[in-house]
């Protein structure tokens, strides 16, 4: 497992502690699912460590949840996930879907939140 630290939007990490008394083990659980989520939803198309994760082409969805965050306040935060997750992330900043690392795990967070939490 590989740490991984970002900021987040306080109101997803309040959200996150929700769906780990719910359904998820804890936090790292929760943000493994959204990033694999991420990675078959968002990113049908591309090979990398044998997941299909999407088309350096398609529009970048990270770029417009940086807008959205600016006026949110952010919050240090830790968690662990799986050196093939954490490999593919890195393979999405360097293919430019993803600005940073913590771009993409905002992203897949924002989606896991809405389908789960936020209907």
């Amino acid at each position: 497992m590989k740490p991984i630290t970002v900021n987040l939007p306080e109101k997803y990490l309040e959200a996150l502690e929700t769906l780990t008394k719910t359904k998820y083990i804890g936090k790292s659980e929760a943000i493994m699912a959204a990033l694999k989520k991420l990675f078959e939803e968002e990113f049908g198309g591309v090979e990398v460590l044998g997941e299909s994760i999407g088309n350096p082409g398609e529009n970048n969805p990270g770029s417009k949840l940086s807008n959205t965050l600016q006026n949110n306040k952010m919050r240090v935060t830790s968690f662990k996930i799986s050196e093939a997750l954490y490999e593919g992330l890195q393979e999405l900043v360097e293919r430019g879907m993803y600005r940073s690392l913590a771009e993409a795990v905002r992203e897949a967070v924002r989606t896991l939140l809405r389908r789960e939490l936020w209907r």
